[in-house]
């Protein structure tokens, strides 16, 4: 027993006691640490991430603010500093030509760097629906001719062409032949329910034809008609009227090419003609006040279009040569312009002379092409001048289009033909590409800005 009701203390229990309360702190603080530190992880990722995010749309928001003062030729001084609670949009501006602008971003939110860049050029924004389409005149084709796409008529589309036997809808003449259109065939008429389909066979699984009357016919898709006359397959599906077809251009896109052309300067004429027949040549913007003779002598000639050409006359090219968009000028297209004011009866004609000789047109990458446009209207007033006559061995990137005359095509392949009246002949093929529906031509400074390209930096 303890002495006068004394009690010995054992400190050595209370050691014991402290060393577990020390080991408990130290697996809780080790365990605490472990779950915390991947939150804590997750929590800067986010916070960075959200700050990444914020200088990107600050530097969208500084990009997009310079590229509408370009747009509405709004001064500005480069580069344009736009801040936003506290951070910064570094935004630059730099003039490559008097047509073409490169915009670029760096947006800083708390040391998070993001970049944008973008190019604008001016230039007009054109959209070709149809391989071919054609005005009141219509689409005559030859048996072996083909068109890849889809085709629109105000007027007829035959084929199996004889002579002028185009539509010739009776079996005494003994044609059976058919004509080739992969896609879908339209004959609008004067109505939208009157026109004519006939021998004429597509080959696209589901392709239709549309057309008052449609014989001897080859149908992939169904017929949508009001008369169908040995064709496969037989009968009609109900026909809903068809509504005219805009132009792929307009008056005042050609009025922009020509301003674009003018501000080029004048080629200066030797008598009649100006005529070129050199190894390379550079063309355009520039107007040419008389005929234009493009002369090729091997298949390494070249003439590089930088702009559009406005001739006041005829345009003649032929033996072999190469007509290129200028490769600076990737994804746009350039535009020659046959365009005698005074006379478009007789004159403002293409031709493309055929013989063993290739003349070949070549874009600036994907979705450019080369077009050239008469602005003949013979066909048009009943007249027997062919606006763009486009002869063998003639291929590559271009676009055909005489909005009132004649396009005719013999053993030769195009992109796509605009025009009144439009003649397949034999071997003529006619490829479209998907890309002409946002066809941007060149237009100088005159003409709207289109956005190029769009990019991230890193």
């Amino acid at each position: 027993m303890p002495k006068n009701n004394q009690y010995t203390v054992s400190y050595k229990r209370g050691a014991a006691v402290i060393t577990v309360v020390l080991f408990f702190v130290i697996i809780a603080t080790t365990v605490l640490l472990g779950v915390s530190s991947p939150v804590v992880s997750e929590y800067k990722t986010a916070r960075d991430l959200g700050n990444s995010k914020s200088a990107y749309y600050l530097s969208e928001a500084g990009l997009e603010d310079v590229m509408y003062r370009t747009m509405k030729a709004i001064g500005i001084t480069s580069p344009v500093i736009l801040t936003l609670g506290g951070n910064i949009a570094t935004t630059t501006a730099t003039t490559v030509s008097s047509s073409e602008v490169t915009v670029s971003s760096v947006g800083d939110v708390k040391t998070n760097i993001r970049k944008i860049g973008v190019t604008l050029s001016t230039g007009v924004g054109n959209e070709f629906f149809y391989a071919l389409q054609a005005g009141g005149g219509g689409i005559n084709m030859a048996t072996s001719s083909v068109i890849n796409g889809n085709v629109f008529s105000d007027g007829h589309v035959c084929g199996a062409g004889i002579g002028n036997t185009y539509c010739d809808t009776a079996d005494s003449n003994g044609i059976t032949e058919q004509s080739t259109i992969t896609g879908t065939v339209v004959s609008r008429g004067t109505t939208g329910l009157n026109g004519t389909i006939n021998r004429i066979i597509n080959t696209i699984e589901g392709a239709s034809m549309h057309a008052g009357n449609i014989t001897n016919a080859f149908i992939m898709g169904s017929p949508y008609c009001t008369t169908n006359y040995n064709s496969s397959p037989p009968g009609c599906e109900t026909l809903v009227a068809q509504p005219q077809a805009d132009a792929p251009i307009s008056d005042a896109d050609i009025t922009a090419w020509k301003n674009a052309a003018i501000a080029g300067g004048n080629e200066e004429c030797d008598g009649a003609a100006y005529t070129i027949a050199e190894d390379a040549t550079d063309l355009g913007p520039r107007v040419i006040p008389c005929n234009l003779v493009i002369d090729g002598s091997s298949g390494t000639d070249t003439v590089t279009l930088k702009g559009p050409v406005w001739v006041k006359g005829n345009i003649t090219i032929r033996r072999s040569l190469i007509i290129k968009v200028d490769p600076a000028r990737t994804g746009q297209s350039m535009v020659m312009i046959a365009d005698k004011e005074s006379d478009h009866t007789n004159s403002s004609r293409i031709i493309l002379e055929g013989n063993s000789n290739s003349r070949v047109f070549d874009g600036a990458g994907e979705n450019s092409w080369v077009m050239l446009l008469s602005q003949n209207d013979s066909a048009y007033n009943s007249g027997a001048v062919i606006a763009i006559d486009a002869q063998g061995n003639t291929s590559g990137d271009v676009i055909l289009m005489a909005l009132k005359g004649q396009v005719q095509l013999f053993d030769a392949s195009v992109a796509s033909i605009t025009a009144y009246w439009i003649s397949i002949l034999a071997d003529g093929v006619v490829n479209y590409s998907m890309g002409m529906q946002s066809a941007l031509f060149y237009s100088g400074p005159a003409g709207s800005w289109n956005t190029m390209d769009w990019r991230l930096g890193q």
